[in-house]
């Protein structure tokens, strides 16, 4: 009876832990993370782009530089645009925060980020930024530089991937969207912050 018990308890706990690694949530685990304290071992970039021998594995879509394919990539910018109206080409800013290890993500680079409606009302209308949370690379949160991973984890709090941030110019939340959406109800709701709705 013991054996059965336990038997149980096992199964039940496997359950458990697969379900919360599929949710796609993440908090900070050290004390660093939890404080916001940056890398000065200076091995870090203090710089974000998209070269992918500098990003985790699964690298959001490369900008064309070329200007051959108009709308074809997100024109992705530093996060330090973000938090610096003068530098900002559009009034609003997304920032997407992801992990690397997040299926949900995945499949928004994969399909949602890809899809030429979604690419087009981002590239004409929004300062698009993007940090991974498994990342210790520098990044700008207004004059300040701090991890990917502390700008994620801490100075907006997610903890649920992917999460959207819709930023005013002075880098201000309007609106915060989590989860993986379909290409058609993006550009939805994108449209209605464009609308002020």
């Amino acid at each position: 009876m013991k054996m059965q018990r336990a038997g149980i308890l096992c199964v039940f706990a496997m359950l458990l832990a697969a379900f919360v690694l599929s949710s796609c949530s993440d908090s900070p685990t050290s004390p660093a993370e939890k404080t916001g304290q940056i890398d000065t071992t200076g091995q870090s970039d203090t710089t974000h782009n998209t070269d992918t021998t500098t990003t985790p594995t699964d690298t959001i879509p490369q900008v064309d530089t070329t200007g051959a394919a108009a709308d074809t990539v997100i024109d992705w910018v530093t996060t330090q645009v973000l938090y610096n109206p003068s530098m900002q080409k559009h009034d609003l800013s997304l920032l997407f925060v992801m992990a690397s290890w997040c299926s949900h993500c995945q499949h928004l680079k994969a399909y949602t980020l890809t899809d030429s409606s979604v690419i087009a009302t981002i590239n004409h209308s929004f300062n698009a930024a993007y940090v991974h949370i498994d990342s210790f690379k520098n990044v700008y949160y207004y004059d300040t530089l701090v991890t990917e991973q502390v700008l994620g984890n801490v100075k907006y709090d997610v903890h649920s991937y992917p999460t959207i941030f819709v930023l005013e110019p002075n880098g201000d939340t309007a609106r915060r969207w989590i989860g993986d959406r379909p290409a058609a109800e993006f550009v939805d709701s994108l449209n209605a912050v464009l609308s002020g709705q």
